[in-house]
């Protein structure tokens, strides 16, 4: 018998947990299927990254839990759609405030250990570079929002190089925790070869618009502590990640609320971004 469940969280795909019951017991695993084809997204190339990068990583399980691929159809020819079969890692997403300290530091140390490990990405998966071509979107009017053409300004200094696998996507969404153990990192639909430093940037974005600008802070803390080095050219890097929420974050918000953050208004989100903004630019 077959059974499937939709798994919480996922902008850009549809999850389901797949419950196998046969002679030797139950097995579980993750179906990610109905990729959106966004402008800059494409479904075959994602499936076909996504296999190769979590290959990569199942080399070196020292680094860090992901998944295993089972089976795949980038193309949908087998089954009607791009789909990806993959093992489950056991725990959950964790975005809540009581448990914030904890999840904040385990994500710094296990993101510093991955980072440290400096894993060659495969050449195909491109290059990581901020997409200065998006500056000339609309912001909606009426909104609490950063300068955002300040900040695209200040990144044109940005040195984008770097010459190892980086998540692209990281944040606690995509960080699993087993009791208070983190358990796994999921979802590299987004790996690229870049900078270490953008990891660090996005995901204390998102932490400052989950938690405040503290929980940003206390997370880079904890990540120099275990990479033994000072990051350089913070605030700069903190404007890259900032970037990826334009023009209004509130589109990241569907998937807190989703994991039960109900108390983060779109105005409230629109609000700590533009704090966070403000300060790396005044630091830039």
């Amino acid at each position: 018998m077959v059974s499937a469940e939709r798994l919480l969280g996922g902008l850009a795909a549809i999850t389901h947990l797949i419950t196998v019951e046969g002679e030797r017991g139950a097995s579980q695993w993750v179906l990610r299927s109905r990729l959106k084809p966004w402008p800059d997204r494409r479904p075959t190339e994602e499936i076909r990254r996504t296999v190769s990068t979590l290959a990569l990583l199942s080399e070196h399980p020292g680094v860090l839990r992901a998944p295993t691929v089972a089976a795949h159809d980038a193309t949908g020819e087998a089954s009607g759609e791009p789909a990806l079969l993959m093992s489950r890692l056991p725990g959950r997403a964790d975005v809540s405030l009581e448990n914030a300290a904890r999840t904040v530091e385990q994500l710094a140390r296990a993101m510093a250990r991955f980072h440290a490990a400096r894993l060659v990405c495969p050449p195909e998966h491109g290059r990581y570079a901020v997409d200065f071509a998006r500056r000339a979107e609309p912001v909606p009017a009426g909104i609490v929002a950063p300068d955002w053409q300040r900040v695209f300004s200040r990144l044109e200094t940005l040195n984008m190089a770097g010459a190892q696998l980086i998540h692209h996507d990281l944040h606690l969404g995509n960080v699993l925790f087993d009791g208070e153990a983190l358990s796994g990192i999921v979802d590299w639909t987004e790996a690229r070869t870049g900078p270490w430093q953008f990891d660090v940037g996005y995901c204390r974005v998102d932490l400052a618009l989950l938690f405040g600008l503290d929980a940003a802070d206390g997370f880079l803390a904890a990540y120099e502590s275990e990479r033994g080095e000072r990051m350089s050219e913070r605030p700069l890097w903190d404007l890259a990640g900032a970037a990826e929420a334009f023009p209004d974050p509130e589109k990241w918000r569907q998937g807190w609320l989703e994991f039960g953050r109900h108390d983060l208004s779109a105005d409230s989100v629109r609000e700590r971004l533009a704090v966070f903004v403000e300060r790396a630019l005044s630091q830039a």
